[in-house]
């Protein structure tokens, strides 16, 4: 008989199907990475903009011509209107000298100028004499060190004294020399100021002679400068007294005044060429014409009153051409700075 075998075969029970669990997002890791990413890139930041390149705060500079009479005068019509664009010798205001001034000549009129002459003569004289005495002063500190030095190098000799105050006085000396240079560079700025002072009387008599007309009552003042008209504070028939303002003509030329930080004095020079960025977050291409020895004072907005006054070196910065120039014309004057690379 056949034998039936029972329960020899592997049963199957059929198991409920479990769903799929999606992916859990690990927010921590998430989290640290982003942290670890933003100070990776204020690092990066902080490395690229403090060592790669030169920056220095700087200002848009719109030069303007003052118009004004070197006596008290009627205005007899304003011939322009603000904003209104005038090239040289345009016609801008007709006047009559006021009749209470009995002694408006070319001569008591250019009185005023002499006198400002002489005044910045005595000035330029005297800061010639001081920067000069400062000269000789730290030539005789030169002197005192060189002597210094011969009597610790003979210490040196007979092992009586170490060579590190011999050191310290050659990085004293060094640091001297290198004040005296800019002495003499202030004292060559304050000569050659003193030499163009007489020409400042004899362009001013010029002007003045093609303006003016003894024979007319009513003469007629004509630009000498190209520009915009800015600022006429007088109105018909009001009185303008002896040097007030009577308008401006802002001046087509407009360049940038940066401040160099102490430390980067020698880093950058006359000629380099650097990029200008402006409050709009434009940019622009400038050639530096030239670099003051002396430190000026950052503008007060530049200051930060918790600290000491900053004084920086002054560089006059000159657009790369007139489609720069025009740029720069628009742009605010503050909140601009200047960059170079600083090894490429």
């Amino acid at each position: 008989m056949k034998r039936i075998k029972f329960g020899n075969q592997q049963s199957h029970v059929a198991e409920e199907e479990q769903p799929i669990r999606k992916k859990r997002i690990n927010w921590d890791r998430l989290v640290y990475l982003a942290i670890l990413f933003a100070i990776v890139g204020s690092l990066v930041l902080y490395l690229v903009r403090n060592f790669y390149f030169i920056t220095a705060p700087a200002q848009v500079v719109k030069e303007s011509y003052a118009v004004l009479l070197p006596y008290d005068a009627r205005i007899e019509e304003i011939m322009v209107m603000e904003d209104d664009s005038v090239t040289r010798g345009t016609p801008l205001l007709k006047f009559e000298r006021d009749f209470r001034v009995s002694d408006n000549t070319l001569v008591n009129s250019t009185r005023s100028v002499e006198e400002w002459i002489t005044k910045e003569r005595f000035t330029a004289q005297r800061n010639i004499r001081v920067k000069q005495v400062e000269v000789e002063e730290l030539n005789r500190r030169m002197g005192e060190i060189d002597e210094q030095i011969a009597q610790l190098e003979l210490l040196v000799i007979l092992d009586v004294s170490n060579a590190t105050k011999i050191e310290q006085l050659k990085d004293e000396k060094s640091r001297l020399k290198s004040d005296i240079r800019v002495k003499e560079e202030e004292i060559k700025y304050w000569q050659k100021y003193l030499y163009e002072l007489p020409q400042y009387k004899e362009r001013y008599t010029t002007s003045l002679v093609e303006q003016l007309s003894a024979n007319n009552e009513i003469s007629v003042f004509n630009t000498p400068v190209s520009g915009i008209i800015t600022n006429i504070n007088y109105k018909q028939f009001e009185l303008a007294y002896k040097g007030e303002i009577i308008m401006s003509v802002e001046l087509d030329d407009a360049y940038v005044r940066a401040y160099i930080p102490q430390k980067e004095f020698g880093s950058i020079f006359e000629g380099d060429v650097v990029t200008v960025s402006f409050p709009d977050r434009s940019k622009g291409k400038g050639i530096i014409e030239k670099i003051y020895s002396s430190l000026e004072q950052l503008p007060p907005e530049y200051q930060d009153e918790t600290r000491v006054t900053t004084r920086s070196f002054l560089a006059i910065v000159r657009p790369l051409n007139e489609s720069q120039q025009k740029k720069w014309r628009i742009n605010n004057h503050l909140g601009v700075e200047i960059r170079k690379r600083r090894f490429f």
